[in-house]
Parts: C-alpha cells; structure tokens; sequence
C-alpha cells in the first residue's frame, strides 16, 4: 500500500498538469478495475469446505476480543499517520512557504519511508519478537516522534526528521496486526472476516480521525494543540497492544 501511495503522489503532478484532477481519477480507477479482472482470472477461490453463513462468521468474529483489540490497535496507527499525511502539505507550503513541488516531495518520502518500516515489523516477528510488543513499541514511537515535530522550538531539519521516523517506526504495526488476525480468528474460515474487521477499521479511521484532529486544532488555536489527540491515540495504542498480548496468552500462543 504505501508502495502504491509512493507512486501515485510522484506520477500526480504529471498526469494533473496534462489531463486535470478528473484524468487522475479516471487513470487510478482504471488500474483498481484491471487488478479486479486479474484478481477475477488468475487468483483461484479458497476452498475451506465451510457451511457457516456469513452472519455467524461476523457475530462470531465480532465476539473475539483480541480481533477486537487488532482493530482498535490498527485503528490508532491508521488514524495518526494519514492525518499526518494530511497535514504535511499545509505545514511545507503555508507555514514554511515551499512550493507545491517540495510539499509532494517531502510527502511522497513520508509514505515511502513506511515501506521498510513494514518490512521491519515483518523482519521483528520473524526473530520472535511478540506481536504485542511490536505493536506497542510502534505505538510508543509514533507518540515520542509526535512530540517532536509538533514542536515549534524545533528547526524544521529536526521535525521533518520526526516526521520521517513516525512513518518509518509507526510502520512496524500493520505487519504486526495483519499477521494476528490467524492467531484470533475463531477458525480458517473466519480469517477472511477477520481481516474484514481490521481493513473496515482501517477505512473509518482514515475518514473520521484527521476530521477529529483538524477540528482540534481549528478549536484549540493551531495545529500544536493535535498533539493532544495524537498523544491519546498513541497511549490507545499501547493499550490495545498490550490486550493482544494477553489474549494471546490465553490462547497460548
């Protein structure tokens, strides 16, 4: 995912200077129907010999508080950096006076700096670090690297570091959440609605978390006063990790 994001915010200055916002739209929606079709073609169906209807798969996934608290987790992670995402364009162009080119820049190496993160987290399970903890350390960066680049006392070098550090050690989460939802879901058959739970999760907090975050600081005189709900998101996160872990244990994984 933030591979793709990478690519599409340093190809969107040049399709937008040749065929508009619209020619944009049209090119990346084209792309999603071609990888349906192949999706369609080439992948074939799982085949889990289950007869447990859909309803029962969500209420049975639902009732899983370590699904639960995957999404809650996820929840904050997805929430912190897309609003950071977000924000890095007004902060270079309005508060900084870049141009247009550098905000996409700098960006565009935001969420390009989060493809080794992912790769990281993926690389810690593998050596046995507990998901959990993976979790929770990404939570406590992201929160430690936010107090950072909200800082005005900070030359920018300094909170544009943070914010590359946010990405990059935030990152370590997805791997984390998306590899527990084997160990929580019910049966094989519930996989499927589980990482369902986690991706809608990851839809909300996408939508709902920058709005909250910007009312904030339109309320609260200033982007410095997100810190706040940025640092509350983070201690969730924490929380939400630490549940994981002692619901793994009860299943003694």
């Amino acid at each position: 995912m933030p591979t793709g994001g990478t690519l599409a915010l340093l190809a969107a200055p040049v399709v937008l200077s040749g065929f508009g916002w619209r020619g944009l739209w049209v090119v990346l929606a084209a792309y999603a129907a071609l990888c349906a079709v192949l999706l369609a073609r080439k992948v074939p169906p799982a085949q889990l010999g289950s007869g447990i209807g859909s309803l029962r798969l969500l209420a049975e996934s639902l009732a899983s508080p370590g699904s639960l608290a995957l999404c809650v987790g996820f929840i904050c992670y997805v929430g912190q950096w897309t609003s950071l995402m977000t924000w890095l364009p007004t902060f270079v162009v309005d508060e900084r006076g870049a141009s247009p080119s550098a905000a996409a820049l700098v960006t565009a190496a935001f969420v390009a700096i989060n493809i080794p993160g992912n790769q990281l987290g993926g690389l810690l399970l593998r050596a046995g670090m507990p998901r959990w903890l993976v979790m929770g350390a990404g939570a406590f960066a992201m929160g430690a690297t936010a107090l950072g680049f909200f800082s005005t006392a900070l030359p920018d070098a300094l909170r544009v570091a943070c914010v590359m550090a946010f990405s990059l050690l935030g990152g370590v989460i997805p791997a984390a959440v998306f590899s527990g939802t084997t160990v929580h879901a019910k049966s094989p058959q519930h996989i499927g609605t589980t990482n369902g739970m986690v991706m809608q999760a990851s839809h909300g907090a996408q939508f709902a978390i920058p709005i909250l975050i910007a009312w904030v600081a339109s309320r609260a005189g200033g982007w410095g006063a997100s810190l706040q709900v940025m640092a509350a998101l983070a201690l969730i996160g924490i929380g939400a990790a630490v549940a994981v872990g002692r619901f793994e244990r009860r299943l003694g994984k």
